[in-house]
């Protein structure tokens, strides 16, 4: 509803546009009126702003100052009732209305405001009415052609058609599962493929009017680029992909499709044309896992209620990580032997969830509230290094098992996850032949990593400076010497072994070690100092 429909197409006659006659296709939302200075603060976008002039007719800065200030309110425009306080519109007000492009209304003295007032609001309310009938018309449509089983294309050609833009519905890798497009766009498809549908670089402005699951995106047609409005269907089956062209969706047409997203959704699963794409179907869970992007927690509680996925409980997880597996076949073979070794062994167990991609497969254990974390982590670890043990060589490929710490609360779900990669990391670094290692084992380096590098070299140098500088200079390895005699415990046959060395030489280099460092290894406090001094050198050296 304009400001052209107020002055030229209702049943109030002689309004007349003396200011700004080149706004009245301004959008006109609602009325108030201005009895008082202090009303302005209150104003709204798109008002209709209806005053006598009692409280400036004695002053031409007022006037002046009245016209300004409903100008920066953005407001529809300003009508003044004549022959009340004014004969005419004074022309100091029509000068500076058409200066700041604010529409000037001539009121005629005979229509009360709550006239005006009531027209306004019944034609608002008459419009809604009648937007609501036609979204329950569309919503019916699209609800006949799901329980008749008429398909998706049909129902995305009537939607379509409503709203008058392409519209293309994909998966959530932008598999395409069916595309309409409007005239102008119709040389993007034809009759016997769909067309090709990715992402562009170019990052998604998410808008911060709209809900979580929507955005504005930039995405490749056939490698041609174009500006999408993007809307995610129940239980991720899905995107609704609305090309923008000059004019962008409108805010009614992008409450209907909120309303038609979930029987889009009911005909996606129904139809089975989620799962004809198994990598999007089956690991979306993974790749929300894996993924860096925020997730609100209205997000995420949508993802595992989808997956059966139990938030509610403590959670360990386990994974596993495959290398030199050859061919991709071979890979998959692998993925699924260890899917069913797993889901025979954990059969009896309280709660559990698997999930995985080409090269990782991911097991979240389940405990209750009750039980400790240090108790679920080292259960974890047993049955995990019993699993292993029985696989002997059933698996032919490499496999380094990561697991993490004891987690809860719905926030921390991927962190749980990403504890095992970084445990698993630690490990390929400082070459440890486990394939089994938990985050808490070597919770120091990972407490150490979060730090800013300025302080870990500050910590090197306040503790180990002079073996760095020793093994720089002379081609030595005291360092790494030293870190294996720490973690053996302090016991030298150990350490020789582990080394490779005969125990007088291990002796030797102990002694230079304590005469560079001015220790004799005695002090707990001070050991310990130079030992986190060793790992923030390595996670430096890293």
């Amino acid at each position: 509803m304009t400001l052209e429909w107020l002055i030229n197409s209702t049943e109030l006659n002689n309004f007349k546009c003396v200011a700004g006659k080149n706004k009245l296709n301004n959008h006109l939302s609602s009325v108030n009126i201005l009895d008082n200075p202090d009303v302005i603060r209150w104003i709204k976008k798109d008002e209709l702003v209806l005053t006598t002039g009692y409280i400036f007719k004695d002053s031409k800065e007022a006037q002046i100052n009245i016209i300004r200030e409903l100008k920066e309110t953005g407001c529809c425009a300003l009508g003044i009732k004549i022959k009340r306080f004014f004969e005419t519109i004074p022309e100091i007000m029509i000068e500076e209305a058409e200066k700041v492009g604010l529409p000037l209304v001539e009121v005629p003295f005979y229509y009360s405001f709550s006239e005006i007032s009531k027209l306004i609001y019944n034609k608002i309310y008459s419009n809604e009415l009648n937007n609501d009938l036609l979204q329950y018309s569309i919503i019916n449509k699209l609800s006949s052609a799901f329980f008749e089983n008429q398909g998706l294309d049909v129902m995305i050609n009537e939607l379509s058609h409503f709203i008058n833009k392409s519209i293309i519905i994909t998966d959530c890798d932008y598999n395409v599962f069916s595309a309409i497009f409007s005239l102008d766009y119709k040389h993007l498809i034809n009759e016997i493929d769909l067309p090709k549908i990715s992402p562009t670089e170019i990052a998604s402005h998410i808008s911060h009017t709209e809900i979580s699951d929507t955005a504005y995106r930039k995405l490749k047609i056939n490698d041609e680029v174009f500006r999408f409005f993007v809307l995610t269907l129940p239980n991720f089956t899905g995107l609704v992909c609305v090309l923008i062209d000059d004019n962008d969706i409108s805010s009614y047409d992008k409450l209907l499709l909120e309303k038609a997203k979930n029987i889009i959704s009911l005909e996606i699963t129904q139809s089975n044309k989620a799962k004809s794409f198994s990598n999007s179907y089956h690991n979306f869970f993974f790749d929300f896992l894996i993924s860096e992007n925020a997730r609100s927690e209205k997000d995420i509680l949508e993802i595992c209620n989808f997956y059966d996925f139990d938030y509610t409980k403590k959670r360990v997880c386990v994974s596993f990580v495959l290398e030199n597996c050859g061919s991709d076949q071979h890979r998959n073979k692998i993925i699924s032997t260890l899917q069913q070794a797993i889901s025979n062994k954990f059969r009896d167990h309280h709660g559990l969830f698997l999930c995985a991609n080409n090269n990782i497969l991911s097991l979240f254990l389940f405990y209750k509230s009750e039980q400790s974390n240090i108790w679920a982590v080292n259960n974890t670890y047993n049955i995990i290094s019993d699993f292993y043990n029985k696989l002997g060589d059933s698996i032919s490929c490499t496999i380094n098992i990561g697991i993490s710490r004891c987690h809860s609360g719905i926030n921390s779900i991927r962190t749980t996850f990403k504890d095992t990669l970084n445990c698993i990391n630690l490990k390929k670094h400082q070459n440890d032949a486990d394939h089994i290692c938990c985050y808490t084992d070597k919770l120091e380096y990972h407490l150490l990593s979060t730090l800013p590098e300025s302080y870990l070299l500050k910590l090197c140098e306040d503790t180990i400076s002079p073996l760095i500088e020793f093994d720089k200079n002379n081609n030595a390895n005291l360092i790494d010497t030293l870190r294996i005699y720490y973690q053996s415990k302090f016991n030298s046959t150990d350490t020789a072994k582990k080394l490779f060395l005969h125990r007088n030489t291990l002796i030797h280099r102990l002694d230079k070690i304590k005469e560079l460092l001015h220790s004799d290894f005695i002090d707990n406090d001070r050991m310990f100092s130079i030992y986190l001094g060793i790992c923030a050198y390595e996670i430096l050296k890293d």
